[in-house]
């Protein structure tokens, strides 16, 4: 790809610098390679809001899955600082849903992963609520989301991290649109 032509031709640059020469412009050239990393990322963002929205699901996909096995599972990838904040209710009786294990656990994970990246204060606390085996409700004890933004949550691009693509939540609403959710 032209990216990955920039950063080899970045570091053909750098390997004919003198060390001088090198020392000078070391952090302009990281700054740079940093940039390109980015790019990456973002094209790989963008990749996937592709597949989401193009992934074609059958009703031989589907099976019965344990949304709090997947829940505990994406937590346990996080310190354990995150998941104290967590608080998850689950119905007396075991709750499954009909529906494709890897697309709810896709939602599950960018779900939560948008929780803990706007969970900024120790003192709130996120909640995960297994309603019934069609409901999941994720929510947090902060300031409430603009309603500027709040309208627009769940399109692409929507995003108030300077450094994201915003296409979180969109993907999300692709995968539960595909399960015939919202």
């Amino acid at each position: 790809s032209p990216l990955t032509g920039m950063q080899g031709y970045l570091e053909m640059v750098q390997d004919d610098l003198s060390t001088e020469e090198h020392d000078a412009v070391d952090k302009r050239f990281n700054a740079m390679n940093n940039s390109i990393d980015k790019l990456f990322d973002l094209m790989d963002e963008l990749e996937m809001l592709h597949d989401a929205a193009a992934d074609p699901q059958t009703d031989d996909s589907y099976h019965l899955a344990d949304p709090d096995v997947f829940i505990n599972d994406l937590l346990a990838h996080y310190s354990p600082e995150t998941r104290q904040q967590f608080t998850i209710l689950t119905p007396d009786e075991p709750t499954f849903f009909n529906c494709n294990p890897l697309s709810l656990k896709r939602i599950l994970s960018l779900l939560i992963q948008n929780a803990v990246e706007h969970h900024n204060d120790q003192d709130q606390k996120i909640l995960v609520e297994i309603i019934s085996d069609r409901t999941i409700k994720i929510s947090n004890s902060g300031a409430p989301i603009p309603e500027h933004i709040a309208d627009q949550l769940f399109q692409p691009f929507v995003t108030t991290k300077a450094d994201k693509l915003g296409i979180g939540l969109t993907m999300a609403m692709l995968y539960a649109n595909h399960l015939g959710g919202s």
